[in-house]
C-alpha cells in the first residue's frame, strides 16, 4: 500500500484519515509522517525481535546489502563499525593468501578477563585475527593482522526501517505487504491517543493484533527452518 496520493485514496494517509475521522486541516501531513516513522521503528523491533533464520531488511534499502568490506592493514586492531548498522551479526576475515573468509569468534572485555588476562595484554604479538570486539562505533581485532588484504575484512550487520517524507507518494513501507495497514493504524493512534478519542482503544486492538501476526509470519517464513506439518490420521483417535 503506498504512502499518499492513491488516486482511488487506497492509501496509508487516506485509510488513517477513515480510522479518525481526521483530515488535512486537523492532523496535518508531516505530522502524520512522524507518526509513521514511529510505527516503522516499532514494527521494525517486532520484526528484529522474531528472527527466524531469514535476515530482515527494509525492501526500501535498494542500493546495497547489509553487507560491508574494508581493506584489512597490517598492525590495524581498530576498524570502523558500518555506521547505518545497529547491531552486528558477524566479521569474518581473509586469512593471509587466502580468497575464503573465516568468521571470527565474538568476545567481550569480561571473557577476556575471565582468563585472567587484562584487555591491553590480550593477543600483544600480530598475527592472523581470531576475535573481535565491538566497542563504542569500532570493532577491535584480536590479535591486529600481520599482513594487508583488500577487502580483508567484511562485516554483516542489521540497519534500521526506512523513513518517509512527508513529500513521499507511491513509496511503500519495506515489509511484508499484508502487514502495511499496520502503519495506518500506528497514525491513527497516535492522534486519537493525543484527542482522548473513543476509537485509541479499538487502534491499539488492531495494533496489538498486527503485532502477534507479524512476528508469527516472521518468525516463521523461512519455509525449510519451519517446514509444513503434515497430520497422519489417527482413526481411532479421530473416532474418539
Amino acid at each position: 500500500m503506498i504512502y499518499n496520493g492513491d488516486a482511488d485514496k487506497q492509501d496509508l494517509i487516506n485509510l488513517a484519515d477513515d480510522f479518525v475521522n481526521s483530515n488535512i486541516a486537523t492532523y496535518p501531513l508531516d505530522a502524520k509522517t512522524r507518526a509513521a516513522n514511529k510505527t516503522l521503528r516499532k514494527i521494525w523491533s517486532w520484526i528484529f525481535g522474531a528472527y527466524g533464520g531469514w535476515q530482515f531488511d527494509d525492501a526500501n534499502n535498494t542500493a546495497n546489502l547489509p553487507i560491508a568490506q574494508a581493506t584489512l592493514t597490517t598492525g590495524q586492531g581498530d576498524y570502523d563499525i558500518p555506521p547505518t548498522s545497529l547491531t552486528i551479526r558477524g566479521v569474518d576475515v581473509l586469512p593471509q593468501g587466502s580468497a575464503i573468509y573465516q568468521p571470527l569468534k565474538e568476545i567481550t572485555e569480561e571473557e577476556i578477563k575471565q582468563r585472567l588476562l587484562s584487555e591491553a595484554s590480550f593477543f600483544t604479538s600480530t598475527g592472523t585475527p581470531r576475535y573481535y570486539r565491538p566497542i563504542g562505533s569500532s570493532i577491535k581485532l584480536y590479535p591486529a593482522p600481520n599482513y594487508t588484504a583488500a577487502n580483508g575484512i567484511r562485516v554483516t550487520f542489521d540497519r534500521g526501517s526506512v523513513a518517509f517524507a512527508s513529500t513521499d507518494t507511491t513509496k511503500q513501507p519495506g515489509f511484508a505487504s499484508e502487514f502495511h495497514e499496520c502503519v495506518a493504524v500506528g497514525i491513527g493512534l497516535e492522534y486519537a491517543r493525543r484527542n482522548a478519542l473513543q476509537s485509541f482503544e479499538f487502534l491499539q486492538d488492531d495494533m496489538n493484533k498486527f503485532e502477534i501476526a507479524i512476528k508469527d509470519y516472521y518468525s516463521q517464513r523461512y519455509k525449510e527452518k519451519f517446514p509444513a506439518k503434515v497430520r497422519i490420521m489417527d482413526l481411532t483417535r479421530d473416532y474418539l
